[in-house]
């Protein structure tokens, strides 16, 4: 049996400019590391705005899912939900670390949007004991909706002027 391949040692991290001067370089740094200090800090409400978007989404893609009568509808929504949930959960998170926002701040977002979709299917099965029959159609336009309107009036007209830059 060989003994593992030494490790490459990691580069040192640039000295902490933390206006505390007790705090290590690796303790100053943080997410902050993965983010140019050159570039302009997107604005943290931005970055709920965003988060409560999604949150609100995933809530009806999550009711649509606990509304459904059988299995196959049942997996048929979460094929579709996983589809882009982990696209939604980086834009989040990238918006979060462009943000420069705190640690704290980040897992409470995260926290929130990774809440959102279980409260969702929570919601929907109670819709569809208490609608019947209707209560999946309804949810599952919902969300429906909510991706369609996102596409259309967020993300199509902003590549529309870009040019696809």
């Amino acid at each position: 049996v060989r003994p593992p391949p030494p490790s490459l040692p990691l580069p040192p991290l640039p000295p902490c400019d933390h206006p505390s001067s007790s705090a290590s370089a690796s303790a100053c740094h943080g997410l902050s590391i993965f983010v140019d200090p050159k570039s302009p800090k997107l604005p943290f409400h931005t970055t709920l705005l965003l988060a409560c978007a999604l949150c609100v989404h995933s809530v009806l893609e999550g009711s649509a899912m606990g509304a459904q009568r059988t299995l196959t509808g049942t997996e048929d929504v979460m094929v579709a939900i996983a589809a882009h949930k982990g696209l939604a959960a980086y834009a989040l998170g990238a918006s979060i670390v462009e943000s420069q926002a705190s640690s704290k701040r980040f897992w409470v977002v995260v926290g929130l949007f990774s809440a959102a979709s279980p409260l969702g299917i929570v919601v929907g099965m109670s819709l569809a004991q208490a609608a019947g029959g209707y209560g999946g159609a309804v949810m599952s336009a919902l969300a429906a909706g909510t991706f369609l309107y996102v596409a259309t009036m967020e993300v199509l007209p902003k590549e529309l002027r870009e040019g696809g830059r």
